[in-house]
């Protein structure tokens, strides 16, 4: 069981569409090592109803198949209103389509069906119910023959669509029951099947395997003045909704007997990052002492939308500018400068979120193996990398999958060699030590001790601040993962299926002197924006306008 330091909770948080796809793919690892080390149910990630200690905000339309309470919606759900006879006005039945469920969350629904599908008796009752379901929408469509009321022809048409949906969706699930039966459809909870996640992913919770709390998710109501609301940054400062998250964020604290740390997922190139930064702002009022770990994602530039290059840019330096102040670590994230071959082990496609946020999830929850493995805490990582609070914007680096045979001793830790840094505009020099460093190495082989324990000579004789961690502990690989990797990775693979279910990975966090370059690209380009363009898309006065450089000098200088 564990011990009372493993029992200080985590909080999280994540706001926009990148980085709920990074949430997802977090939380499938997170369960699937705690599934697989039978973990207790007092996590200190998930509450003790085994639901993350979570906030997601994202737009009302960002969240595919789920409702707002967490739970993937099912029109059979819906509750239908009788018309009120007394009433005399019109009456407008509004319907909007949900996002359809891919074949991995039908096969979880059908998984966790508690009459256990594909027994006859279940299917004798869902074929009565699709009998009754059709004899009602014939008795219907007589009524609307026989009637003369427009308004009441109307309101009858309406639920003759609402229950032709339900039809369908009954006929759908009885043709699953009878696969299920003769075993055509697997249980996702065997890593056996591909469910083609790869290619028919659009949501974040198309793979999303954990249960949510009711109060999770939050959808955010935009400013309707604008034209492209999520780009720019003033979208993000709707007081209602930032009191009403940080409510739900204050119902996950008041859970925690002792909370050890605050990790934030934000999309920094939208106004997510504005949602973000009042978040954080109420948080660090409240809760001063508690580290916060911010990792802030952005995607590429647009190749024909010059109004988007702009709006971005300037919500990348106000989320730095804004967020670093209020965070331990402030940590830029994108795969806008990937390649193919920066990944030898895996065939990926960056433009493919589902792919790329999965690379970013790995390297995260690396960084929290520790914590849940009792050696070391939040504020183990942030004094690790993060030497002062004026060096706190931090680079991530990994490799997965990993060995020991990558391991070459005749290089630094931040020129090791199958090491990608997944914060842009860095490059891994033997001269430019880092000011400090926080890096994990798991699935180390326990048969192989001459080369662990050269490891960690290599790791002992770092010439700046470092602190290490080695496990033999692999990666679990979630059925919900996705199935790019090749065989010149180093893996573990399923005897029967061959699919991957263990890796191994290396991840590094360091702050370095290069975060010159990655300050120095975002002054230029906010160098290139007129003074104008850059008031009216920051919302800011002329004077505080001009002060972003300067702000984003200082920051670089610290760096030198």
């Amino acid at each position: 069981s564990y011990s009372t330091e493993m029992e200080r909770e985590i909080l999280t948080i994540q706001a926009g569409s990148y980085s709920n796809f990074v949430g997802s793919h977090f939380w499938n690892l997170q369960e699937s090592y705690v599934n697989a080390m039978e973990a207790t149910a007092q996590h200190k990630y998930f509450g003790s109803t085994q639901k993350p200690r979570l906030v997601v905000v994202d737009s009302k339309d960002g969240t595919g198949s789920l409702s707002v309470e967490g739970m993937h919606k099912k029109l059979s759900d819906v509750q239908k209103t009788p018309i009120n006879d007394t009433w005399l006005g019109n009456v407008n039945t509004v319907m909007q389509d949900s996002h359809p469920k891919n074949l991995f969350l039908r096969a979880l629904d059908d998984a966790e069906d508690q009459y256990g599908l594909g027994s006859e008796v279940s299917i004798e009752n869902k074929q009565s119910i699709i009998r009754k379901v059709s004899q009602k929408i014939s008795s219907i469509r007589k009524q609307i023959i026989n009637s003369n009321d427009p308004h009441n022809t109307k309101a009858l048409m309406d639920q003759v669509k609402i229950l032709e949906k339900e039809h369908l969706i009954l006929i759908q699930e009885l043709e699953r029951m009878m696969l299920r039966k003769t075993g055509a459809i697997p249980n996702p909870s065997q890593d056996l099947y591909d469910f083609k996640l790869d290619s028919d992913v659009k949501y974040w919770s198309d793979y999303m395997k954990y249960t949510l709390h009711p109060k999770t998710i939050f959808p955010c109501t935009f400013n309707s003045n604008h034209d492209c609301p999520t780009n720019i940054w003033s979208s993000g400062s709707n007081p209602d909704d930032i009191e009403e998250i940080f409510d739900r964020f204050r119902i996950f604290s008041e859970d925690c007997n002792y909370c050890e740390g605050i990790q934030v997922f934000s999309d920094v190139d939208t106004c997510f990052g504005n949602v973000s930064h009042n978040l954080l702002l109420d948080i660090k009022s409240e809760f001063s002492r508690i580290p916060v770990h911010l990792y802030a994602f952005y995607g590429p530039v647009s190749k024909n939308d010059q109004t988007y290059n702009t709006r971005r840019i300037i919500n990348l330096a106000l989320s730095m500018i804004l967020m670093k102040e209020n965070s331990s670590i402030y940590v830029p994230l994108s795969y806008k400068d990937w390649s193919i071959s920066d990944f030898p082990g895996i065939n990926m496609n960056k433009k493919n979120k589902y792919q790329s946020s999965s690379i970013f999830a790995s390297a995260i929850n690396d960084l929290n193996l520790q914590n849940l493995q009792g050696s070391s805490n939040f504020n183990d990582i942030s004094n690790s990398v993060a030497q002062t609070q004026y060096i706190n914007i931090c680079a991530l680096e990994t490799c997965l999958p990993w060995n020991l045979d990558l391991f070459n001793r005749s290089l630094p830790l931040q020129a090791m060699e199958n090491i990608y840094a997944l914060t842009p505009n860095l490059y891994r020099e033997e001269h430019v030590k880092p000011y400090g460093s926080f890096s994990v190495f798991r699935g180390i082989d326990p048969n192989n001790p001459r080369k662990e324990s050269e490891l960690r000579d290599y790791l002992n004789s770092m010439q700046f601040p470092s602190r290490s961690y080695i496990s033999y502990t692999p990666s679990f690989v979630p059925i919900s993962f996705p199935r790019y990797f090749n065989d010149t990775g180093y893996v573990h693979k399923n005897e029967v299926s061959n699919v991957v279910e263990q890796i191994g990975t290396c991840t590094h966090l360091q702050s370095t002197p290069q975060q010159t370059n990655n300050i120095g690209a975002l002054i230029h380009a906010i160098e290139q924006i007129p003074l104008d363009k850059l008031v009216e898309y920051s919302n800011l006065e002329p004077l505080e306008a001009k002060e972003i450089v300067n702000i984003l000098e200082n920051y670089r200088e610290n760096y030198i």
